[in-house]
């Protein structure tokens, strides 16, 4: 809230604030400033003014725990981000008037987040008590009635942010790993020893395009090799297998087309077998 500093009556000295009181205010001010457009909670020294605002974390450390769900109570004009696993509970501000704003962005793609957006008062997020968020989508709120009776509308932006999507460790047994596609887009394999073949369980369905990455990481002065050629569906027919190159990472991406599987290489030490 803005508060000025009392310049006192002219003439009566001793009037409006002393210069203690002038100063706390000035500092302030500064303080709300700063913390609008840069990280909360920095040391006030490394803290720097970024013209676009900032996105303030939601964490553990600033939500309240309530039978076994997080609270978070907004601001109005504050841009959050999601950081953290569990049930968390947002609520916009009661006193908003038109056209006040919040953003927010839930963070993870894993599964273990959810979060819902409510109103207070009696009033309404699109008509409804709350709404849920779907990750990595950045959703915008504006009040569009005063707060006796206020609604907040929702729009989202379209474009999906970068999120933490769950990576899954791939396990090498008997020189086979199993990818469970169900889990998962992203999957690390680590090699520590040959790979003799890839096989991929519960695939998507007919109707649904998606696509896997695999990131092969060699193990360090190691020269495992990884033998796909069993798997079949390459673009250019051609069987693939890792050459020896030591310390090198390779990404493999599975695409999957009207239930149709396509491996291409996205980059890395992979070439013909």
């Amino acid at each position: 809230m803005k508060e000025l500093i009392d310049l006192g009556t002219p003439g009566q000295p001793s009037s409006g604030d002393n210069l203690t009181e002038g100063g706390q205010k000035i500092n302030n001010h500064i303080n709300v400033v700063y913390d609008a457009f840069s990280r909360k909670g920095q040391d006030p020294a490394e803290q720097i003014l970024q013209a676009t605002g900032v996105y303030q974390s939601v964490s553990y450390a600033n939500t309240d725990e309530v039978e076994g769900h997080f609270e978070y109570g907004a601001k109005v004009g504050e841009m959050l981000i999601v950081d953290m696993e569990g049930e968390v509970r947002i609520t916009l501000p009661q006193s908003a008037f038109v056209g006040s704003q919040v953003k927010i962005i839930s963070l993870y793609m894993n599964g273990l987040q959810t979060v819902k957006v409510y109103a207070t008062g009696g009033q309404t997020v699109m008509n409804e008590e709350f709404v849920v968020l779907t990750p990595g989508i950045e959703y915008q709120f504006m009040a569009t009635l005063d707060t006796a009776d206020g609604d907040w509308s929702m729009r989202n932006n379209g474009n999906s942010v970068s999120t933490k999507e769950p990576t899954i460790t791939l396990e090498i047994i008997e020189g086979v790993v199993i990818v469970d596609c169900s889990l998962a887009n992203y999957f690390v394999l680590d090699l520590t020893t040959h790979v003799t073949n890839i096989n991929f369980i519960n695939t998507p369905d007919f109707a649904e395009s998606t696509t896997k990455v695999i990131r092969i990481n060699q193990e360090f002065n190691a020269s495992w090799t990884v033998n796909l050629v069993a798997m079949g569906g390459w673009w250019s027919n051609s069987a693939q297998q890792a050459d020896t190159l030591v310390n090198e990472i390779g990404l493999l991406a599975v695409t999957f087309i009207a239930g149709t599987r396509f491996n291409t290489w996205v980059n890395g030490w992979f070439g013909p077998g």
